[in-house]
């Protein structure tokens, strides 16, 4: 902050001794971050992360393997949609027939893994195509 740069600082539980650094951040004025959103927010007036352009960012990512590529073992015919991963299009299509599903859920229902579940989660978080509501996952678009 000293030097003019945004500093971003997760709030922590108030009687926690391990918080007292983020929370003492916070108090001198950095960003208070509670999602990735808040990040987007924050960064929205630099040339190509805007909200709008955000997608199309990302895909210029994936193509140096930002997320890899796994394989669809769950016989269902993935959506098109050159920005992600197979793991991610059958995760995708999967949250179209069933709207607010867990981790276990949605392995069941496409026959990936966890670690592969897990993964492409986090992508499809930063890419924006989904939400995470607690313990549940559902498309944004």
């Amino acid at each position: 902050m000293e030097q003019g740069r945004t500093v971003f600082a997760v709030p922590g539980q108030a009687d926690n001794p391990q918080a007292k650094g983020c929370n003492r951040l916070i108090r001198q004025n950095a960003v208070l971050t509670e999602s990735f959103e808040d990040i987007l927010e924050e960064f929205d007036f630099l040339p190509g992360f805007n909200s709008s352009s955000l997608p199309q960012v990302r895909e210029e990512r994936t193509e140096v393997d930002l997320f890899s590529e796994t394989g669809n073992s769950s016989g269902s015919v993935p959506e098109e949609d050159p920005s992600v991963s197979s793991a991610s299009s059958a995760i995708l299509e999967y949250l179209r027939k069933h709207p607010e599903s867990s981790v276990d859920e949605i392995s069941a229902g496409t026959g990936l893994t966890a670690g592969e579940i897990t993964s492409a989660l986090i992508g499809l978080e930063l890419l924006r195509k989904i939400r995470k509501n607690g313990l549940l996952y559902s498309r944004i678009r």
